[in-house]
């Protein structure tokens, strides 16, 4: 969030500068270009992260093959749909994506102290997006201890170890320090805070989360299917397979099959950390996208090495990630979100209203996230629980249609929807009608 804050000061300040004035806070919806002020930042980010990514992946084993790990994990629709609005995850994503596999890297390059520094330095600021980044100092602590296992009568190698981990850790205190101010001020208190809210989410104290999170333990592995596509489900358990056997072959220098196992870590334990929190959402596994494609990536590229006849065999699979890619275009999130489409289909429901006569005089309540639907509207939004100025009356109320609709409209509007916002045969928004005599 603090990237699109910047964003959003750059853009006020230009607006400053060209017109002498700087819009209120209250009116920062009515303006055009706010919303693209605070998605741009984000997806320039993750744009960056990708080729970050690449760069790195074919440095250790080759174009070819960062080719595949890019696109089996970039066409993914719910990292597409996530990376595009204004939410922490894709940030997050993009940040765990860079220190991961500069830490993997760093491996490579014969334990290179820069790029120890530089994942640390990318894991402050992942931790600074949001707090599952806390993953990425327990992953490289594993990882350097079985660096260390694999090397016990090393000596010297286990010095370099030692100064590798300070190397990192000290890249990732100074970046959180420097980049955020409470820091500043009160450097105990606010690691004090962190570390409560982490353990608040994870412990189950939390009194606000919906019972089914709490009872639903096994919430992810059900949701598997919707979160990945089948290209991926398929072929990451068979590139691991693949790998593991090239690693019990001792083929560990050439083929890099300990620096894919240590991709393959990631995902497991990132996905054991966040089954373990009470709090559960799709988009919260979004981080572990670019280590599955990286290990999927393996069995394509076997394959793709052994002829002419395996290459036109992998043909099919490959045609799978764009077909799943394609029917969810442009609702990326709609498919793959278990209780809540984030949005999804929140620019439909507003392209109706927008087509109205009077579309810039409308007042709509939306239930739930009326920032989700707002910088699509022409008209004025409110949340459904906001009061409107006095002698108004709500003129549409939309409802996410995985919602009850709101007691508050009983009397206002009309329960039966106007219109159903429907993509690939299911149900995402419904837009009812108001009477002209509900005023607040």
């Amino acid at each position: 969030m603090w990237l699109s804050g910047i964003g959003l000061e750059i853009f006020m300040s230009l607006y400053q500068a060209l017109f002498h004035f700087k819009p209120f806070l209250y009116t920062y919806d009515t303006y055009k270009f706010v919303d693209m002020s605070v998605t741009l930042p984000l997806i320039t980010l993750t744009l960056i992260s990708q080729t970050f990514f690449y760069k790195l992946v074919k440095n250790m084993f080759g174009k070819t093959y960062a080719l595949f790990a890019l696109a089996l994990f970039v066409f993914e629709p719910l990292y597409i749909g996530i990376s595009r609005i204004f939410h922490g995850d894709g940030t997050l994503t993009a940040f765990m994506t860079m220190s991961g596999i500069s830490l993997i890297y760093a491996v490579y390059r014969d334990y290179n102290l820069k790029w120890f520094a530089v994942s640390g330095a990318l894991g402050a600021l992942a931790m600074l997006s949001k707090s599952q980044a806390i993953f990425l100092i327990l992953y490289t602590g594993l990882i350097v201890i079985i660096e260390a296992l694999l090397n016990l009568s090393q000596k010297r190698l286990w010095i370099k170890l030692t100064r590798c981990l300070a190397i990192w850790a000290t890249c990732y205190a100074v970046t959180f320090f420097v980049v955020f101010p409470a820091m500043w001020v009160k450097p105990a208190d606010t690691v004090k805070s962190i570390v409560n809210e982490m353990l608040y989410m994870g412990a189950g104290e939390r009194t606000d989360v919906p019972e089914e999170y709490i009872k639903d333990h096994f919430r992810y592995f059900r949701t598997i299917g919707k979160v990945f596509s089948p290209s991926n489900l398929l072929l990451f358990p068979i590139g691991l397979v693949l790998v593991i056997s090239q690693l019990a072959k001792g083929e560990t220098n050439n083929s890099g099959s300990k620096l894919k196992i240590y991709g393959a870590l990631f995902c497991v334990f990132y996905f054991a950390q966040m089954t373990l929190s009470i709090q559960k959402a799709e988009r919260y596994l979004l981080p572990v996208y670019p280590f599955v494609g990286l290990i999927s990536a393996h069995a394509v590229y076997y394959f793709w090495v052994k002829g002419s006849f395996y290459k036109l065999a992998m043909i099919p699979i490959l045609a799978v990630v764009m077909h799943r890619l394609i029917v969810n275009t442009p609702h990326y999130t709609a498919h793959a979100e278990y209780r809540r489409s984030w949005g999804a289909l929140a620019s439909e429901a507003a392209s109706y209203l927008n087509k109205k006569v009077d579309a810039t005089e409308l007042k709509v309540s939306v239930h739930p996230r009326s920032q989700m639907f707002r910088p699509f509207f022409k008209g004025k939004t409110y949340a459904s629980d906001e009061k409107l100025p006095t002698g108004w009356h709500t003129d549409y109320l939309v409802v996410d249609a995985m919602y009850d609709f709101p007691k508050r409209f009983l009397d206002k509007c009309q329960q039966e929807p106007e219109k159903y916002i429907v993509f690939n045969g299911k149900t995402y928004w419904t837009i009812h009608k108001c009477y002209a005599t509900n005023s607040e």
